[in-house]
């Protein structure tokens, strides 16, 4: 079966799991949908906050819609939409964007920004780490179960630096590449 979202989400709920699936700009019918649903609306649920820290002072904004009755149909058990704005400062340079969501959780904008945060940690943590400093989207790999077996791989070595105290993947890459047997070291550790 090949992979797309909505038979991934399909796949999910019949394993009663929920889901928060990020909506971008290369989904255009869906995206268009959420914006002028989202600017056409109020939001039944709102939360907003604010952080400082990294070399950036950042607001957040959280807004919640019931779900339009066209998209029921086509989304597996969707309840919410949401819209994430941010706004601030980054190395003194002005910023802004906003981000649509769809998801199976119920509408309530203080638990949906509690779960967006802890959907960025993945992504920040694992997906980055993957494709910023190890290339997986540029991967040659593209023939029988190579790209699965390679993204196993590369997911294996993150959780190996990481059991073995690296928290920067780019320092353990810098410390042991080149040292064989200290790599393999830490797989017996």
């Amino acid at each position: 079966m090949p992979y797309t979202l909505k038979k991934t989400i399909q796949l999910l709920r019949q394993r009663g799991h929920d889901y928060l699936v990020t909506v971008k700009g290369n989904q255009k019918k869906l995206y268009q949908a959420l914006t002028n649903y989202c600017q056409e609306q109020k939001p039944i649920a709102q939360h907003e906050s604010q952080n400082v820290g990294h070399g950036r002072s950042e607001r957040r904004r959280v807004e919640v819609w019931s779900v339009p009755t066209s998209l029921t149909p086509e989304w597996k058990d969707i309840q919410s939409v949401v819209r994430m704005t941010r706004w601030g400062q980054r190395q003194s340079q002005d910023y802004e964007n906003q981000m649509f969501y769809i998801t199976s959780l119920p509408p309530q904008g203080l638990k949906l920004s509690r779960v967006i945060r802890q959907h960025w940690q993945i992504e920040n943590n694992l997906h980055w780490v993957k494709d910023a400093l190890l290339g997986e989207d540029k991967a040659q790999q593209k023939d029988g179960h190579a790209p699965e077996n390679f993204a196993i791989f590369r997911s294996w070595v993150i959780s190996l630096l990481r059991l073995n105290g690296y928290s920067s993947i780019t320092e353990a890459i810098a410390l042991i590449s080149h040292r064989l047997p200290f790599l393999l070291s830490l797989c017996t550790a």
